[in-house]
């Protein structure tokens, strides 16, 4: 099962679909925030892919919820922009809701730079922000297989 991991396009709606375009095996998509009106202007083009959203801190006037879980292969996976856990100065209270929520991967954006690190038993997993705002974008992609996790880096330029 392969998972794409999009965050923080802000108005750059071209990104999320050069990244879908790259991997139209990726039917499952995580949207991290702050581009929720960009997610709304792509996601009909790919009807086939389940799109799973959170609003960021710049998502002003949107209605989607500020975290969700969801199972992919057999693990669970928090997602969230990240502002509400102060992920820009730590990682642990993002770590401490996904462990409450009973996730093994916590999926997180917010600080617009990639980052995969382990915690114990919890992985925190960050792809970056798409958006141009530093020359290259940057998404995730998740493989689960046989309960197995493996985590890559792709680029849009």
């Amino acid at each position: 099962m392969k998972l794409l991991v999009l965050s923080d396009s802000h108005g750059e709606a071209g990104r999320l679909s050069a990244a879908l375009d790259a991997h139209p095996d990726a039917l499952d998509v995580v949207f991290l925030g702050d581009g929720a009106r960009d997610v709304e202007t792509i996601e009909g083009a790919y009807p086939e892919r389940r799109f799973y959203c959170v609003r960021g801190n710049c998502d002003f006037a949107s209605f989607l919820p500020a975290e969700g879980l969801v199972p992919f292969g057999g693990m669970n996976f928090y997602y969230t922009h990240g502002h509400l856990h102060g992920v820009k100065t730590g990682l642990e209270l993002l770590a401490d809701q996904a462990r409450q929520m009973g996730a093994q991967v916590a999926l997180y954006g917010h600080t617009h730079r990639a980052r995969m690190e382990r915690w114990n038993s919890l992985v925190l997993f960050n792809p970056g922000s798409i958006s141009s705002d530093r020359g290259s974008g940057s998404y995730g992609i998740l493989t689960v297989q046989d309960g197995k996790l493996d985590a890559a880096f792709g680029v849009v330029d």
